[in-house]
This record gives C-alpha cells, sequence and structure tokens, in this order.
C-alpha cells in the first residue's frame, strides 16, 4: 500500500512522469490511496483520516524526492 495525501503522487515531477511513476508501481502490484493521511501507527495498526485501516509489520514514512 501506497498512502498519499495529495491527489497526486510525486507531484514536483512533470505531469507525465507522475503518471509513469504511479502505472510503474501499480505494475509492481502497489495499491496507492490518494487524498489519504495516516493519523496513527500503533504496534502493526495504521490508521488514516478516513475508513482504511491496515494491518502491517513494516512502515516505511517517505517523501518523493
Amino acid at each position: 500500500n501506497l498512502i498519499h495525501s495529495g491527489d497526486t503522487i510525486c507531484n514536483i515531477m512533470s505531469v507525465d512522469s507522475s503518471k509513469a511513476a504511479e502505472k510503474f508501481l501499480v505494475e509492481l502490484g502497489f495499491k496507492i490511496w490518494k487524498n489519504v493521511r495516516v493519523t496513527n501507527y500503533d504496534c502493526g495498526t495504521i490508521t488514516t483520516n478516513s475508513e482504511l485501516v491496515f494491518k502491517t509489520g513494516t512502515v516505511i514514512w517517505t517523501a518523493c524526492v
């Protein structure tokens, strides 16, 4: 899962590059959740500002660079 608070991933890139990056991630098997923010992480559970809740063993917090 990739959780992104905006409506475009890697929005510092060109529109075409951003779309290509998203397509690549989806082809790798990522489920992309846009306009969603992580509000908490506790004991393997990620909660968001929506109804989405994820169980996970690993969290990687990053920003598009």
